[in-house]
């Protein structure tokens, strides 16, 4: 097998097994030992694994100071400079560890976001993070019902009422809604109740 040696734009060494496969190295995690001119397959493992125990903790980092998803930490694990299936390795521990939960993740957001957005703007926030379009449906499904999306946009409306003058409050009203990803059913029950 012939690994490729090269030098990254941040100083880093890279090293190239195919377009897909490579890593990432500081100079001190090379050491004296391994020589770049004629790389081994087993050298390459064990700058494999130095660079997996960079990636955890990394990961460590990130996630002590907020939640992400599966996704979320891939992409940036990606733009660090490993490969996916190196990422992929290093998140798969962190999933056995049940610290990188989707699921629970989805859960945390659907419980936060619920009384202020609607169930169709969660869910599109919730796919742009990544996560599956059958977990998100579960959970919104789970925790998110109708007259919890009608309560949340009454919630709103409520609040906003006094800020709009009295000639374009249905208008401005509607276009909240809407932003806030409600449908035209709940919206029209909400300025009924509230009398707009």
């Amino acid at each position: 097998m012939d690994i490729q040696v090269s030098k990254t734009p941040n100083h880093k060494i890279k090293l190239t097994v195919s377009q897909d496969t490579y890593l990432c190295l500081y100079k001190k995690e090379i050491g004296k030992t391994v020589n770049l001119e004629s790389v081994s397959l087993d050298d390459y493992e064990k700058l494999k694994e130095k660079v997996i125990t960079r990636g955890k903790k990394r990961v460590f980092y990130l996630l002590a100071r907020k939640s992400y998803t599966f996704h979320e930490l891939l992409e940036k694990l990606k733009k660090s400079g490993y490969d996916e299936e190196t990422a992929k390795k290093i998140l798969d521990y962190f999933k056995s560890l049940n610290y990188v939960n989707d699921r629970e993740y989805a859960r945390k957001y659907v419980d936060d976001k619920k009384g202020s957005y609607s169930k169709r703007y969660i869910m599109s926030h919730l796919l742009k993070k990544g996560i599956a379009k059958d977990i998100c449906e579960e959970i919104l499904n789970e925790m998110h019902d109708e007259d919890t999306e009608y309560n949340s946009a009454l919630k709103i409306a409520t609040r906003k009422l006094g800020r709009y003058q009295s000639d374009d409050v249905r208008k401005k009203m509607t276009n909240h809604l809407l932003y806030k990803g409600y449908n035209y059913n709940i919206i029209s029950k909400v300025l009924n109740e509230i009398k707009v």
